[in-house]
């Protein structure tokens, strides 16, 4: 794994001194950053779920990625859909404060989000599922759609993408090796941009100058709290999502993906808008899985898309 490598590579070239003192720094900052994000909980039917709601306007529940939680919840509205919305989303299981229950499944997650409504007094949302999020959001479309105008799916993980169910058994082991945060410090300070590739940034491309991806980056910290969400990510979620019937989605969807994304690769992404129903596909040529540069392109589609479906009144509302 790129982070182990990272440790091989860079162990011995670093003195314990000064790497502790660095390293040490950088977590407190983190954990400071984290800290000022206001944040509540709640009690939901799977635990403990520490969750974000800020702002005012049309609610729009986030389902993060991979890597992240709720304390980014409010910058990923912003960036992707637009300020003037209210910002919604739990850390998913086994993200920062969100507890992971035993035997956790996508569909638990699907229901947490619906509990998470029922918590706030919220009939009804646009969710926003982005990357490793976007299983839980396709279930949560599934199992709950009165309770969704429309659904966006961005650098979603799709049915094809994910790699087979591995063995529940090697959870520990993935835990552990992500869970490993001076690695992860290790590659953000000598291998930014091997970094930046795990993150989704084409090879090509230079993320130094782009504020928008290295305040995404900001955010990957402190990881020790993620590793477990992480890990059920990347054992149970992402392969699950290769058996979800996107035939059965009825709510008005939009697909938002680059071309050249090679996290979530691009060739999955039309199968599976055509087997939606009431599906769009909006395509970013470039700019890889965060959509470098184009940040305001996609929240043109996703504004407008959201809009759409906000004002127009579906056939169960219209008593079709």
């Amino acid at each position: 794994m790129a982070v182990m490598e990272a440790h091989h590579r860079f162990g011995s070239r670093v003195s314990s001194a000064g790497r502790d003192h660095s390293f040490a720094a950088e977590m407190a900052e983190a954990r400071r950053r984290l800290a000022a994000v206001h944040s509540e909980t709640f009690e939901s039917p799977a635990g403990t779920v520490e969750f974000l709601d800020e702002g005012g306007g049309l609610p729009v529940l986030v389902s993060h990625g991979v890597l992240g939680g709720h304390d980014n919840i409010r910058e990923l509205v912003d960036l992707w859909c637009g300020s003037q919305y209210r910002a919604v989303g739990p850390s998913r299981f086994g993200y920062l404060g969100s507890e992971m229950p035993p035997s956790a499944t996508v569909a638990m997650q699907a229901d947490v989000y619906a509990a998470l409504l029922d918590h706030l007094g919220l009939e009804r949302v646009v969710v926003c599922g982005f990357s490793a999020g976007g299983p839980a959001a396709i279930q949560f479309t599934l199992r709950h759609p009165d309770r969704l105008h429309g659904l966006v799916l961005g650098s979603s993980y799709l049915p094809g993408m994910g790699a087979r169910a591995a063995p529940k058994a090697l959870l520990p082991l993935v835990r552990a090796v992500i869970g490993w945060e001076r690695g992860w410090w290790l590659l953000k300070r000598y291998r930014p941009r091997l970094l930046a590739r795990i993150m989704g940034v084409p090879k090509t491309w230079d993320p130094s100058g782009d504020d928008d991806f290295l305040s995404i980056r900001q955010a990957l910290f402190p990881i020790r709290p993620k590793r477990f969400g992480i890990a059920f990510d990347a054992v149970v979620s992402e392969p699950a999502s290769n058996h979800f019937p996107l035939e059965d989605v009825t709510v008005p969807t939009l697909f938002v993906h680059a071309a050249d994304d090679r996290l979530a690769p691009y060739e999955h992404v039309e199968p599976a808008v055509n087997r939606v129903p009431n599906a769009h596909l909006v395509t970013i040529q470039s700019g890889g899985h965060l959509f470098l540069e184009h940040a305001e392109a996609v929240r043109q589609a996703t504004s407008t898309f959201i809009n759409d479906v906000t004002a127009t009144p579906r056939p169960t509302e219209l008593g079709v």
